[in-house]
């Protein structure tokens, strides 16, 4: 039987300064997962509109549970994750790139939080 490239990952994060939250930021975590890509896989998953795509995001959620971080307000050090998963050789690739060297802060949709 062949194996299937398969990948999941939390990314735990902290806000690093007070933000307003306004929506579930599902976009900002997708968008957060083409930056990891090659830019040739990014374009040819972006180009790919019709059919299932070979990754998932989650939204940004409050800590400790799956509920969606959306029409709140962070402060300073306060906690929240993501999930990435990647079903295909090319993403699996870039998440566990991402994941052995992890940046020290991320940006999402203008918010920076430190990662864990």
């Amino acid at each position: 039987m062949p194996s299937v490239p398969l990948a999941a990952y939390v990314v735990r994060l902290r806000a690093t300064q007070p933000e307003a939250i306004l929506h579930h930021m599902g976009r900002a975590v997708h968008q957060f997962l083409f930056s990891l890509l090659p830019p040739a896989l990014a374009a040819e998953l972006h180009a790919n509109k019709s059919g299932p795509q070979p990754f998932t995001v989650s939204g940004l959620l409050m800590p400790d549970c799956t509920r969606p971080l959306a029409n709140a307000q962070v402060r300073a050090g306060d906690a929240a994750w993501f999930r990435l998963v990647g079903l295909q050789a090319g993403v699996v690739a870039a998440l566990e790139g991402f994941a052995e060297a992890p940046p020290p802060t991320i940006e999402l949709d203008y918010s920076h939080w430190d990662v864990e």
